[in-house]
């Protein structure tokens, strides 16, 4: 829906929600700043009756943020002809104190912000892209879980201990080599060797030699 198509000025009515999986936290503001707060289950059916018989004939405007929950809302509400914002989060201004968060004040606060035209809502996708955009979403879920359980597994694979110092590489290095922390450690056959150049030069590790 293009933000710029709709006039708040043109609407009975707004309606600010809080939807979660279980429950619509709701609050509904008329021009005239007139306040109510409900709070339902969650089910499009139920809701939109609910506000068709408490108010009927009135012109509405809802709004909710994008969630787990999906689009079903939206769906239900556009099929009836009404119309309904769908809001990203972090598009939604808020102050540096506030903290207080209960789904009574964020679905106030949605209200207000609709009724003062100060949110643009997201663009809704539809049909195929819609289920090709959540077969996306999946698979990005599961490259991050998969990458968390690599990680963990990495963490429980015992490493070498260098120089029995706690597996603490670079203090193995800063203590052991005599060039200081820039030299290279040389393997266990191997001895020491500065290779010359100056000041910064690369130190490498010089194998050692065997008799036959």
């Amino acid at each position: 829906m293009d933000a710029s198509a709709v006039n708040p000025l043109g609407y009975d009515l707004f309606i600010g929600l809080d939807v979660d999986k279980k429950s619509y936290s709701l609050t509904v503001e008329d021009r005239y700043n007139l306040e109510k707060s409900y709070k339902m289950p969650a089910n499009p059916e139920s809701f939109y009756t609910f506000i068709q018989n408490k108010y009927f004939s009135k012109k509405i405007l809802y709004v909710y943020e994008a969630g787990c929950t999906g689009y079903r809302l939206h769906d239900y509400l556009t099929e009836q002809r009404e119309q309904c914002f769908v809001i990203s989060p972090n598009s939604i201004p808020r102050a540096s104190n506030d903290k207080v968060k209960t789904n009574r004040i964020d679905s106030k606060k949605l209200c207000e912000l609709l009724k003062g035209g100060l949110l643009k809502p997201i663009r809704v996708p539809q049909g195929e892209y819609r289920e090709l955009r959540h077969l996306v979403n999946i698979r990005k879920n599961y490259a991050r879980k998969q990458k968390m359980a690599k990680q963990q597994i990495e963490g429980l694979i015992p490493r070498p201990n260098f120089g029995g110092g706690g597996g603490n590489r670079s203090r193995f290095v800063q203590n052991t080599c005599p060039y200081g922390s820039l030299g290279v450690c040389a393997s266990e056959t191997g001895s020491w060797r500065h290779a010359t150049g100056g000041a910064g030069s690369i130190r490498r590790p010089q194998p050692q030699k065997y008799e036959e």
